[in-house]
């Protein structure tokens, strides 16, 4: 080969390494766009249903007797459990009651207020937590994509449904889902690169954030404990424990100050109606759409929780089947079992308020989207019923907004 044609090659390997730096680049531009586009629709959103609530109840034709009374764009964000984590950030464990709520997400919140003088706001903190572990999911979500092995095309689709879905109300409120959504990815990413005690590590901080966090842990136990390979059973079983040291921390936490390892279990006591069986309550909640006589807001959020759970059942029994068939395998293996046990650790409770349910199924899918969202649009064949779902997801997540920030969501 001649000087020339070297020169040429080389000119040429360059100019296709900038072409593939580029794509990666509009890439990432592109899936950060969705987390911001995310951001400013439910902010705008909260604001009109907050300011114009009651016309919004006449017009869809329903009768709230308890109206949200706040207004302004971000107070809506601020609901239910948000103030049990604010006032955790604020003034950390003081009741026995807050036990129930896990410090993972408090705790980064008082930090980052404390580490910058008080500047930053315990308010402004939990909001750029949040909405930070949104932006930072987006950039981490198209590698996470890529190794999964799912297509660019599939993976905007996936991250769009996944920040727009039925539970994105919660993701840019003071909730802990956004920053469990990050780790989660992040976690496999880190399984993929073959660096597992980093992975548990990762898996281990995201269990100091909710119980539902142990799905991630359950997933990697079995991989570490299950799989062949040359590490000893020591070794495994320190994998494994690493897992959970964010939760096991926090126990150990409520032993010191409570006096109870339990403490968490024992503050929860009274909020669930507990099942042997997941998903057994769903004949219950069928038979209350259509023998209570409820008024038509609390009718449309059962009935889009039912639609929820049925979907979830479905995505269930669909990867199991794929698992008893050894249909997939290493990585996919294990995100598979993480997706299952994320949506069937909570699916045994529910949570009675008066005559109706809360709407579990909203919160489930929120806390498991990752998994959820990335197996169903893997699972769908065709255009036409993929641009269908992400519509509908859509539409369901606009729903819950509504629901949420109109103070109907109870």
């Amino acid at each position: 080969m001649t000087r020339s044609a070297e020169l040429s090659d080389t000119r040429t390997g360059g100019s296709d390494r900038l072409d593939r730096l580029r794509a990666r680049l509009n890439d990432r531009w592109i899936a950060l766009g969705v987390p911001l586009l995310l951001i400013y629709a439910r902010v705008v959103e909260g604001m009109v249903v907050s300011e114009h609530q009651l016309t919004l109840v006449r017009l869809a034709g329903f009768d709230s007797a308890h109206p949200s009374g706040s207004q302004g764009p971000l107070v809506n964000l601020e609901h239910w459990d948000a103030q049990w984590y604010h006032s955790i950030a604020s003034h950390g464990y003081v009741s026995g009651p807050d036990a129930a709520f896990y410090p993972g997400y408090p705790l980064v919140s008082a930090l980052l207020h404390r580490v910058s003088f008080g500047a930053v706001s315990t308010n402004a903190a939990l909001f750029i937590v949040s909405w930070g572990s949104l932006v930072g999911l987006a950039l981490i979500f198209e590698s996470f994509c890529r190794r999964m092995d799912i297509n660019r095309n599939l993976s905007f689709v996936t991250l769009f449904v996944t920040l727009f879905g039925p539970g994105s109300c919660f993701l840019i409120s003071w909730y802990p889902l956004s920053l469990f959504l990050l780790l989660s990815c992040v976690t496999f990413v880190y399984l993929a690169k073959g660096q597992e005690w980093t992975a548990a590590v990762v898996a281990g901080a995201a269990t100091s954030l909710s119980p539902v966090a142990v799905a991630l842990s359950i997933a990697l136990a079995i991989r570490f404990l299950f799989r062949r390979g040359p590490a000893t059973l020591t070794t495994r079983l320190a994998k494994s424990t690493l897992s959970v040291w964010g939760i096991v921390a926090y126990y150990a936490y409520c032993q010191v100050r409570y006096g109870s390892l339990l403490e968490p279990v024992r503050a929860q006591k009274d909020w669930y109606v507990k099942a042997i069986v997941p998903f057994t309550y769903l004949p219950t909640m069928v038979h209350s759409l259509f023998s209570e006589h409820f008024d038509r807001a609390t009718f449309v959020s059962l009935g889009l929780n039912l639609l929820c759970e049925a979907v979830a059942l479905a995505l269930i029994v669909r990867l199991a089947v794929r698992l008893a068939r050894r249909e997939v395998t290493g990585d996919q293996r294990t995100f598979s079992v993480f997706t299952i046990a994320s949506l069937v650790i909570p699916a045994a409770t529910v949570v009675p308020y008066a005559t109706t349910f809360r709407a579990e199924g909203f919160a489930r899918l929120s806390g498991a989207s990752v998994g959820f969202n990335v197996e169903a649009v893997r699972g769908m064949r065709g255009r036409a019923t993929l641009t269908t779902f992400a519509l509908l997801w859509f539409l369901l997540g606009l729903m819950g907004q509504i629901l949420f920030s109109g103070g109907w969501f109870t």
